[in-house]
């Protein structure tokens, strides 16, 4: 009777050997593919983030550009106003006029300015 108990209870333990082995074996897939995602999850949020850097650079060259060619148009617009004066010998009158128009055109400019950052922004 006690070879019967022991037996039983040595198919008992290697029962519960075999069914724990079989656990331990799943949680290991189990714990393996999750670090497989965490490692997917990383690379879709670093190619993701370098391409937010792309876009952030972009973004920020367009702007420098667009602020120099700003630059240039004013300064462009200040020849035109200095070659009409000297060339035409405008008395205060015509520089009076002439000051009005080039400052409306900078006012229309500008407008123009804020809608197109505006629109740069919400991109």
């Amino acid at each position: 009777a006690k070879t019967e108990h022991l037996r039983f209870d040595y198919e008992n333990v290697n029962d519960d050997n075999v069914h724990c082995r079989r656990q331990i074996s799943y949680y290991q897939l189990l714990k393996s593919s999750i670090l497989d995602e965490i490692t997917r999850q990383r690379d879709i949020n670093q190619r993701t983030q370098l391409e937010v850097d792309n876009l952030k650079m972009q973004k920020q060259i367009t702007v420098q550009a667009y602020e120099a060619d700003k630059q240039a148009v004013e300064i462009h617009n200040d020849n035109i106003v200095y070659d009409l004066t000297t060339n035409f010998r405008l008395d205060s009158n015509g520089k009076n006029v002439l000051t009005e128009m080039l400052n409306e055109i900078r006012e229309e400019y500008k407008v123009k300015n804020n809608e197109m950052r505006d629109e740069l922004h919400r991109k």
